[in-house]
């Protein structure tokens, strides 16, 4: 199998094109947001998409790890090994999902409680 130097430069300006792209579209989008959610409302939506970056890692390479063995194991037509590793990352995902969802429930009493939840602030829709 031979190193093909032009697919590896291709590669990595592709991932810096779509690096830059999406620090632009970050920045042409936060004055919209801005602009149709209002102060109060574009802080929640950037807390809420804060966690969401923060639950991502909690990944722990998993995704990685299954591209490289399943891969692997596909390579030598070993399918038991692959239906293993599949039911296993669906278990570890499953589990951490229950957890991080009770962990929410918990703790959703707690953050209604924050002052910019209150609906004095953020007027509801009638």
């Amino acid at each position: 199998m031979q190193f093909n130097h032009i697919k590896v430069i291709f590669n990595n300006i592709s991932n810096t094109i779509a690096m830059f792209a999406s620090m632009a579209i970050a920045l042409i989008m936060t004055p919209i947001y801005i602009k149709y959610l209002g102060l109060n409302l574009f802080g929640i939506w950037h807390i809420a998409i804060s966690i969401i970056s923060y639950i991502s890692l909690m990944d722990l390479g998993m995704q990685s790890a299954i591209q490289k063995y399943v891969a692997q194991y596909h390579g030598i037509e070993n399918k038991n090994k692959i239906a293993e590793i599949i039911l296993s990352s669906l278990i570890f995902y499953g589990t951490v999902s229950i957890i991080g969802f009770a962990i929410l429930i918990l703790l959703q009493y707690q953050v209604c409680n924050i002052s910019i939840f209150n609906k004095n602030i953020i007027p509801l829709q009638k």
